[in-house]
């Protein structure tokens, strides 16, 4: 349980889907907001039922989307979407966590992920954000 909270684990995880990557402070923990349906049919509990969490890995190349369960676990299945597919990447700081906004080529709707700055359980986080802050997202934000 909680195996998406201890960076080995996610590292381990990586390493076997991409094992060319160099793995540094490349990951962050985000997850999408629920549609308008489900907060009406969820109320208060729409964040357990409808969002989807994600531990996003960026390299120069691609955008990694690994998914985190609801009860903090990597289900194992993920996504390589490549960067010739992204039409628009925005990080937007808040005060507490970023709005990253990707948009993709031919899609109608775009993919809004939110980034808490730190996360109690997830110590890698906060270092990971500023990491991404110092590398200006890795290229991705001009």
């Amino acid at each position: 349980m909680n195996t998406a909270s201890k960076s080995e684990n996610i590292e381990a995880l990586i390493d076997e889907i991409m094992p060319e990557s160099q793995i540094d402070k490349n990951y962050i923990y985000g997850y999408t907001q629920p549609g308008l349906m489900a907060s009406i049919m969820y109320n208060k509990f729409q964040f357990l039922v409808a969002s989807d969490y994600f531990i996003v890995y960026f390299t120069p190349d691609n955008l990694l989307l690994l998914t985190v369960t609801t009860l903090g676990d990597l289900s194992g299945e993920y996504a390589i979407i490549p960067i010739e597919d992204i039409e628009f990447f925005k990080a937007k700081k808040g005060l507490i966590q970023y709005k990253i906004t990707i948009k993709f080529y031919g899609e109608q709707k775009s993919m809004i992920l939110k980034c808490n700055k730190a996360i109690l359980n997830m110590k890698w986080q906060k270092e990971n954000i500023n990491h991404f802050l110092e590398t200006k997202w890795n290229g991705f934000v001009k």
